[in-house]
């Protein structure tokens, strides 16, 4: 194609488009595709049915939301024309294949189901198409909590190994089914899933690949679970630009969602503003309710933590004009989004001592997202009501609840969700463990609880270990200089001349970063060093 390009040699160029659009569309090539679109001219394009409809999914897939429905509006129309029946329906069937996906991408799950089935019903033996398509039916029914019809939806097995374009359908098969898992507390499981899917996706479209992006912030969020807090940033650092340009809803939400409680527990407020703007931005620009209402209930959570009682009643607000959309509206507002409210609405409340009210939005938003499947969301909100009943002075209803939290939460390895509530969860669990007998029964729990409050003394008390180990990996004078040096690009040469140092004490100081700061990767030094707020954010 280059070559093809550059010598001028159109016809052969499109000729070899025609052959291979589909396959870079189907292995995820989306940016090479419309990179080569640019170099034809629309009238040239019109009568490539074929390459156009190739570009629509490249589109769709790529994010570029009204580019994509603008080109099936064109293909529908242009497909009335098409040499012969079969080519006519082979083109229409594909236009509504897209657009189920778009409604999908664009967070309409129910208008994603109708289109979908509807594209089922009509046969085809393209396996890619009906696979991407039941896709969409799986995504439309975890987000309706009808996990018996996620199930039961027919894949048709392909093997990537014959056919190696064929690697983001499977992945985002297996992503869902990760991602059901681990709403149901079925953490072990939902590994499996999510691992299986990030080899492919390494092993057939590379670490940096759009496939990669789907799956490894589910794989950062368990490892965030964990407390495996390195391990979860580093898993999302390089490949966050690829998060920000194509990367699904849920798949940002999440990496988002784990950066954001990393740089807060790490007291790097001004990294977790800097997040929270970023997907926030994005939130709007993608038209995604979802995004915007998650970063709101992590600001208030900061706002809260910081005691700026105004701005986190300001973000409240703009949850309440988000969940107040009618069903009417397009997309209907997600039941997500009323749980997001709710909890922020509580946090607030609580803060405010208005128990009665908190008590009430939690037990609502615990009871919608248990209905739907999310002991996941449910278990963490339940952790917040025992709060609220803490905070009330109602010990022993606190108790009670914070104990039946832990029952579930230690099996299921949910750790660091309950450490990161704030600095009131550690006089709760110490009041569980206090009324707790020591009996072979209780054992699990009874350790599970001692892990628990470890972590919180390493989070919120002063002088505690983890607090010593940050002093002694806190980097010199000249290191700090040197990262901010490196966070601007500059190489080891350029920083030395930069400092009147030679090279070599430059790469010298550069390893000693690496050890202190427990990474083997310029970039994320820098991010690692900005996170424990040792050198200035960019």
């Amino acid at each position: 194609m280059r070559h093809a390009l550059a010598a001028g040699a159109t016809g052969e160029a499109l000729a070899l488009m025609s052959r291979c659009a589909m396959t870079l569309v189907m292995k995820g090539d989306l940016l090479t595709l419309l990179g080569w679109q640019r170099e034809f001219p629309a009238d040239l394009m019109r009568s490539q049915l074929r390459v156009r409809l190739a570009i629509a999914w490249g589109m769709a897939l790529a994010l570029r939301f009204d580019d994509a429905l603008a080109s099936v509006d064109a293909l529908e129309h242009d497909a009335a024309d098409a040499a012969g029946d079969t080519e006519a329906e082979h083109l229409r069937r594909e236009c509504l294949a897209i657009r189920s996906v778009l409604a999908a991408l664009l967070d309409d799950p129910q208008r994603a189901l109708a289109i979908a089935q509807a594209c089922l019903a009509r046969p085809s033996s393209d396996v890619w198409t009906v696979n991407v398509v039941s896709n969409v039916v799986r995504f439309a029914h975890w987000k309706a909590g009808d996990l018996d019809a996620l199930y039961a939806t027919p894949w048709i097995p392909c093997s990537i190994e014959d056919d190696q374009r064929n690697v983001v359908t499977p992945v985002y098969r297996l992503c869902l089914l990760g991602h059901t898992e681990m709403q149901q507390l079925h953490f072990a499981l939902a590994e499996q899933y999510f691992t299986e899917s990030i080899h492919l996706a390494e092993r057939y479209s590379g670490p940096q690949s759009i496939s990669a992006a789907l799956c490894a912030p589910m794989i950062a969020q368990l490892r965030y679970e964990q407390g495996r807090l390195d391990e979860a940033e580093a898993l999302l650092l390089d490949l966050m630009p690829v998060v920000d340009l194509a990367a699904m809803l849920d798949s940002v939400l999440v990496a988002y969602r784990v950066l954001i409680r990393i740089a807060v527990a790490r007291s790097n407020a001004a990294h977790a503003y800097a997040l929270l703007d970023r997907a926030q931005l994005l939130g709007h620009k993608r038209g995604w309710r979802r995004l915007v209402a998650g970063t709101l209930i992590e600001r208030t959570r900061l706002h809260l933590r910081e005691g700026r009682m105004t701005e986190a009643s300001a973000c409240v607000a703009q949850l309440d004009a988000l969940a107040a959309r009618g069903a009417d509206s397009a997309p209907p507002v997600s039941a997500e989004i009323d749980n997001f409210r709710a909890a922020a609405a509580a946090s607030v409340a609580m803060n405010q001592d208005r128990t009665g009210q908190a008590v009430e939005l939690l037990n609502a938003a615990r009871q919608s997202a248990e209905s739907r499947h999310n002991h996941y969301l449910g278990l963490r909100l339940r952790t917040t009501l025992a709060l609220a009943w803490m905070s009330a002075g109602k010990r022993d209803e606190a108790v009670d609840v914070m104990r039946d939290v832990l029952k579930l939460a230690g099996p299921a390895g949910l750790h660091q969700s309950i450490i990161d509530q704030g600095a009131q969860i550690g006089p709760l669990l110490q009041a569980v463990r206090d009324d707790t007998r020591d009996t072979a029964q209780t054992r699990d729990v009874l350790s599970f609880m001692d892990r628990l409050l470890e972590g919180w003394r390493a989070q919120y008390q002063p002088g505690s270990k983890a607090r010593r180990d940050t002093e002694r990996e806190s980097l010199s004078a000249r290191e700090r200089n040197i990262v901010e040096l490196i966070a601007q690009g500059l190489s080891n040469k350029e920083i030395a001349r930069d400092l009147g140092i030679a090279p070599e004490t430059v790469k010298s100081h550069v390893k000693s970063i690496f050890v202190k700061l427990a990474v083997d990767k310029r970039a994320h030094a820098v991010a690692r060093a900005q996170a424990l707020g040792l050198v200035h954010n960019g």
